[in-house]
């Protein structure tokens, strides 16, 4: 039974090399097609990304200041490389204050976020007045220790916190991408450096790194597949 497939498909080979051939890569350019459009899953190896990558710089910072973060956050900190005459020194400075509380606005904007959290809404007033000096929000800050646990001990860096809508794995680019808009409509205080970070900003370096290397080595394997093909398609004329 095996030899008779064989021979049959040998025969049609021979007769209609090039029918086959249009099969094949008929084929080859549908698989090439479906490999293009898989979703890949991030994992949670940040150890094998380039330790410069500003999200990942964010994400170490976090980890190191903050012990239990959640698995999104914008991360507020002084830059030393931006220091200049005009930069900030403490990050619970009133003018850090005022532009975390208007980076909070925009966010809570977005449809994947349904809120968030700093230091700032533990010192801001009920009228939505933030204080106008360092020494007010030092005393706020005292008496809400909720507030204190998302600035750094050595005041150089600040959380916010991002509740999400649910599981945004999927559409992890673009989610990413517009919450990155929307932090670059407010220029932060000098000195200071704004970036988010989380499972959605590693899972989109997952995606954009694996699809380039991945789509390379498919398009070379297909290449060979069809070289091979029409060696033997060839050699059976």
């Amino acid at each position: 039974m095996a030899m008779t497939i064989v021979k049959s498909y040998a025969k049609f080979a021979s007769k209609h090399p090039f029918i086959l051939f249009g099969i094949i890569i008929i084929i080859t350019f549908s698989a090439y097609s479906g490999v293009s459009n898989i979703e890949l899953e991030a994992t949670s190896f940040v150890k094998m990304f380039p330790q410069n990558l500003e999200v990942i710089r964010g994400l170490h910072i976090a980890e190191d200041q903050f012990s239990g973060s959640q698995n999104m956050f914008i991360v507020v900190s002084i830059d030393p490389s931006l220091t200049s005459e005009y930069s900030v020194n403490d990050i619970r400075e009133p003018e850090v204050a005022r532009y975390i509380y208007s980076l909070q606005k925009e966010v809570d904007t977005l449809n994947s976020i349904t809120g968030s959290t700093s230091y700032v809404n533990s010192v801001t007033q009920k009228n939505g007045r933030i204080p106008p000096t360092l020494n007010e929000i030092k005393l706020a800050l005292n008496n809400h220790p909720a507030g204190r646990s998302l600035v750094s001990p050595d005041k150089t860096t600040a959380l916010i916190m991002l509740k999400l809508s649910g599981d945004i794995e999927g559409n992890a680019k673009e989610f990413m991408d517009t919450l990155d808009s929307t932090i670059s409509l407010i220029s932060p205080p000098p000195g200071v450096r704004v970036v988010a970070t989380g499972d959605p900003a590693v899972s989109r370096i997952f995606l954009e790194m694996t699809s380039k290397d991945m789509k390379k080595t498919t398009i070379f394997s297909f290449l060979g597949i069809l070289v091979v093909t029409a060696i033997i398609l060839a050699s059976l004329r």
